[in-house]
């Protein structure tokens, strides 16, 4: 080789390698979940055995921009009884996944939407059934005075029913693993539940929790 040439790089561009790392991947919209307040409620049949618990929280909806600075608002809006609106907050339930005699998912999920509140801005549900391996961190943290969850919440078109839909209102990031904060969970019935993977991020004790 001339000494003279410059060889030719081994290094992809970083859009190329984004594009590549992307690939099998289907675009998302996500946010997180902040959960506060947790009550836990159990359940029995009559035996110790068949004795079973949930949790029931408040949750408030968290979403980053590019540079990881946390928005004021999120952008992902639901509709609710035929309208659409941009909720901040959600009332959560948190179930155990080996519980469930016929799971809607394989894997940790959440079941996301309905309708709990009255007045101008209802509020969503989040219905979390989480496989035991997380459910019983969340079980271990209840110790805490005021333990603090952040799920996150994973949403794609191939896991909703077919009268649920999900649009992109800003095409999904690849240098982000096809994700976007810009996105409507969209339904032509009355008040919608649509389904989103969602994984464990943090758990840990907030002071002065009010």
């Amino acid at each position: 080789m001339d000494k003279t040439e410059t060889p030719a790089s081994t290094v992809l561009p970083f859009a190329n390698f984004a594009e590549k790392a992307s690939i099998g991947r289907e675009p998302a919209g996500t946010f997180n979940l902040v959960v506060s307040k947790l009550v836990q409620h159990f359940s029995s049949s009559g035996t110790e055995k068949d004795t079973k618990s949930k949790f029931f929280a408040d949750g408030e909806l968290v979403q980053y921009d590019e540079g990881f600075k946390r928005l004021e608002q999120s952008h992902m809006r639901v509709k609710l009884v035929n309208e659409l609106f941009t909720s901040q907050t959600a009332r959560v339930v948190i179930e155990r996944y080996e519980d469930d005699p016929a799971p809607n998912l394989n894997g940790s999920y959440c079941i996301f939407g309905g309708a709990s509140g009255v007045g101008d801005v209802p509020t969503p549900s989040a219905i979390f059934v989480l496989k035991s391996n997380i459910y019983d961190y969340i079980e271990k943290a209840f110790v805490m005075p005021n333990p603090q969850i952040k799920l996150e919440l994973e949403f794609t078109k191939s896991i909703q029913r077919e009268e649920m839909s999900l649009t992109f209102d800003k095409p999904p990031n690849p240098e982000n693993g096809l994700t976007t904060n810009h996105f409507t969970l969209d339904s032509d019935i009355g008040i919608g539940l649509w389904y989103a993977r969602c994984k464990l991020i943090e758990i840990k004790n907030v002071q002065n929790a009010g």
